[in-house]
């Protein structure tokens, strides 16, 4: 999953499943018929999978949609591979299911086919972490009213753990969805949240970033003197350098005077050139 940002309308997206999935009337409608038993033995969820496909499809606005399949390409991870029914692929999963869905409607308008990806196992444990910080999110009070202030800074707290990975690890799609949750994070604490011993502004991970970015010329401009002195009294690397420049002004030196004793040489062969063509069209006025 590349792109972390929808992880905050996952637990609406799971509500609706939920809803939708848990309708009795649901295992009257759909027949997981002519699924492939060697990919998935799991009628149950595969009748959910339709459920939930066929509402998106035909209630589901077009940004619901987006957010609806990905939650969907996370739903396969989390039912079926990691709870091990399934050693296969999410993409694997989704077209056999699709296939499933295809005979029962005829529909080749596949709506969720640019947001299924493969999720491993790295991945999902990223979207379980954000979802955790979503959950601890909802019971964080919004009024000071009596008795509705406590101190509970689990999300916090959760958050600043998190933001620490940012400066060690090369994932900055996460990352990014950290910061949308302290987008969201800050504006509702700032805006309705008046308890005291709550924590209402989250830093985000790109003022570290920026911090290392200013130290690192820092440090280098510092460490030059030093590298310099060790160079100069430690090694022969300045004394190396120094008969190097000496040997090229030599050459240099060289190379000036030779061309100073051919200037002359040079202009001679000019005088004697035109006294020679001088002295042929004297010759020739004569005749």
């Amino acid at each position: 999953m590349n792109n972390y940002n929808y992880v905050y309308s996952f637990p609406e997206c799971k509500a609706d499943f939920e809803r939708i999935t848990n309708d009795e009337s649901v295992s009257g409608v759909f027949r997981c018929t002519g699924i492939n038993k060697d990919i998935i033995n799991d009628d149950i969820n595969c009748i959910k999978f339709l459920a939930y496909l066929h509402n998106l499809e035909n209630e589901g606005t077009s940004s619901h949609l987006v957010t609806g399949c990905k939650y969907l390409n996370f739903w396969l991870y989390d039912e079926l591979i990691n709870k091990n029914k399934s050693i296969h692929k999410t993409s694997i999963l989704y077209k056999e299911f699709m296939n499933v869905y295809d005979t029962l409607y005829s529909n080749d308008n596949e709506i969720c086919k640019d947001h299924i990806e493969d999720i491993n196992e790295e991945i999902y444990n990223k979207v379980k972490n954000l979802l955790e910080l979503y959950n601890h999110f909802k019971n964080v009070p919004t009024s000071s009213t009596v008795g509705n202030c406590f101190n509970d800074n689990k999300c916090a707290d959760l958050y600043n753990d998190f933001i620490k990975e940012c400066a060690k690890i090369n994932n900055r799609n996460f990352c990014d969805g950290l910061d949308k949750f302290r987008e969201i994070y800050n504006e509702r604490m700032i805006f309705l949240n008046t308890c005291e011993n709550v924590q209402k502004y989250l830093p985000s991970y790109k003022s570290n970033n920026m911090a290392v970015t200013i130290l690192i010329p820092i440090i280098i401009i510092l460490a030059i003197p030093f590298i310099l002195f060790f160079l100069h009294k430690y090694t022969t690397f300045p004394s190396q350098l120094l008969l190097k420049i000496k040997k090229n002004a030599r050459i240099f030196d060289d190379q000036y005077e030779n061309t100073e004793n051919f200037l002359p040489m040079s202009q001679s062969f000019n005088r004697n050139s035109e006294n020679s063509a001088w002295n042929i069209a004297y010759h020739t006025g004569t005749r």
